[in-house]
């Protein structure tokens, strides 16, 4: 097999090793400070509370929908996209992976200070998922 090569003859590999940055455990660290500081705007409230909320929901959502697949069948799911995934995949697996998304998505806006969005997307995360599951398991 042959090793691609740049136009000075290095390896495309060895060269995108060499333009890697090393970061120190310092400067690591001084980002994760910056990153758990940050503040909603227009609050004092510090904005990894809204990605945290919004994780909350999404494992809310998730243990609810377990409960209500298992007393209801995998029909009862409203979103077809997710019941096509449990009937192929399995209940767990698919409820898993779809929920895992979600939250990588919710991680990206939160990385992107995108905070209206996610506030937004716990909100509609609640009323159409977490309280119809709530309200139905209830009686």
């Amino acid at each position: 097999m042959r090793v691609p090569r740049t136009s000075r003859g290095a390896s495309i590999a060895h060269d995108a090793a060499a333009q890697m940055t090393v970061v120190s455990f310092r400067t690591l660290c001084a980002r994760m400070n910056r990153v758990l500081n940050r503040r909603l705007p227009g609050s004092s409230t510090h904005a990894i509370f809204a990605f945290a909320l919004f994780l909350a929901v999404q494992l809310a959502d998730a243990c609810l929908t377990q409960a209500g697949v298992e007393r209801f069948g995998v029909a009862a799911e409203g979103n077809p996209l997710i019941e096509l995934s449990m009937r192929m995949f399995g209940v767990t697996t698919a409820l898993a992976s779809w929920k895992l998304f979600s939250c990588a998505l919710g991680a990206v806006l939160h990385f992107t200070e995108r905070y209206l969005e996610l506030a937004l997307l716990t909100l509609v995360a609640v009323g159409a998922a977490a309280v119809p599951w709530a309200w139905i398991l209830a009686f």
